[in-house]
């Protein structure tokens, strides 16, 4: 019998690949830990704010492509540079090609996977009418515990108009 405890003393992780890149090493991660996959698509979808903000594919892009060349590669980014201009310098100097390249393709297929059904489970939750509903009610600071007489058909109305916003994609 195989003991986990014994694959976990001989574990190692697979080595870096070395790419040289104008005079420079730079060594590109060949899987990247779980902890590390969720911290990058967390940090993603919280920077995309669908809370509040409608989704936007471009800086959904941005974000991932960017947050790969950081993640994967040991190119070390100034927290206070423009997303922006880091994405238009990554993608002229062909970084985000080459780190991507060099990443095994399941490895990057996986993540770009998550990526986007994360993105498509956060904008249905936050479209679902128990999320608005929720929010509406929280909002409003009402108890509905407290309420002895709840009657929902006063609310009818409301849920009648919010499923008619979402029905012509106003919500």
């Amino acid at each position: 019998m195989l003991e986990f405890k014994d694959l976990m003393e001989n574990f190692e992780y697979p080595d870096a690949k070395v790419i040289e890149y104008k005079g420079k090493d730079i060594f590109i991660k060949q899987y990247l830990p779980a902890s590390e996959k969720h911290g990058l698509i967390y940090i993603c979808i919280m920077s995309l704010d669908l809370d509040n903000k409608p989704f936007n594919p471009l800086i959904a892009e941005i974000l991932f492509d960017t947050k790969i060349v950081e993640y994967y590669s040991n190119i070390i980014f100034d927290d206070n540079a423009d997303m922006f201009k880091t994405y238009d310098i990554l993608q002229v100097e062909k970084i985000i090609d080459l780190v991507i390249e060099n990443i095994p393709k399941e490895e990057y297929e996986e993540m770009q996977r998550l990526y986007e059904a994360r993105i498509e489970r956060t904008i249905n939750y936050n479209s679902s009418l128990n999320n608005i509903l929720n929010n509406l009610m929280s909002g409003l600071n009402i108890d509905t515990s407290e309420i002895e007489n709840f009657d929902p058909e006063k609310y009818k109305g409301i849920i009648e108009d919010i499923k008619k916003l979402q029905d012509n994609n106003v919500i």
